[in-house]
């Protein structure tokens, strides 16, 4: 299955999300785009609940910059930029 649609070899990426709580839909498509040959993946997020997220793996998804608009966690020392 295709997750893909278009080419974003070389291209910049610019994922844009309402609301992460577990990573695992930001985690699939920036491995994706990396994978698809994009030149760097930058991601927006509205709100940034991490209830169920592990912080270590957000930050070595391949993701250049990571804005996150309003921030909420369990883990409060974390803080992305």
């Amino acid at each position: 299955m295709d997750l893909l649609v278009g080419d974003v070899k070389d291209k910049v990426a610019i994922l844009v999300d309402d609301m992460v709580d577990t990573g695992n839909t930001l985690t699939l498509a920036a491995r994706t785009l990396h994978e698809k040959g994009a030149k760097s993946v930058h991601a927006l997020i509205s709100h940034g609940l991490f209830s169920e997220t592990n912080m270590s793996l957000i930050e070595a998804l391949p993701i250049k910059e990571l804005v996150v608009l309003t921030f909420s966690s369990q883990k409060t020392k974390y803080i992305i930029s």
